[in-house]
């Protein structure tokens, strides 16, 4: 999914918790869009590169031949991120916000794409 799609999509979900968690609703935000920060970590790690812009075109043209862990979009990740939400709640709202994220890309992954251009204006941008 585009980061303009999961701002749009990060942006609504945090203004419909808004009532529920306040401020902390701006880290749900954050969080639903910095957790790809990893495919930032990987391209640079893999092309020694640091241009955001090629590193962009890489990942919107990966055809997913090549194994790429995400680090932060892993089950393990989210669930470790939990349990410390459990202790404190700067982690449970960023683990809102990751889980969003991520339940955004297996949405788009499972559903064909001209499908989704066809019924939603977002998918569109």
């Amino acid at each position: 999914m585009l980061p303009s799609q999961h701002f749009i999509f990060g942006f609504i979900f945090s203004l419909l918790l808004y009532p529920i968690f306040g401020l902390g609703s701006l880290i749900i935000l954050l969080s639903t869009i910095f957790i790809d920060f990893d495919h930032a970590i990987i391209y640079s790690w893999k092309f020694k590169d640091f241009n955001l812009k090629r590193m962009y075109k890489y990942f919107r043209h990966y055809n997913g031949k090549e194994k790429v862990l995400c680090i932060f979009h892993t089950a393990e990740f989210l669930i470790l991120i939990f349990i410390l939400g459990l202790f404190y709640k700067l982690f449970l709202l960023i683990s809102f916000g990751l889980l969003f994220h991520v339940v955004l890309d297996a949405y788009e992954f499972f559903t064909p794409r001209s499908y989704l251009k066809r019924i939603s204006l977002f998918f569109r941008l």
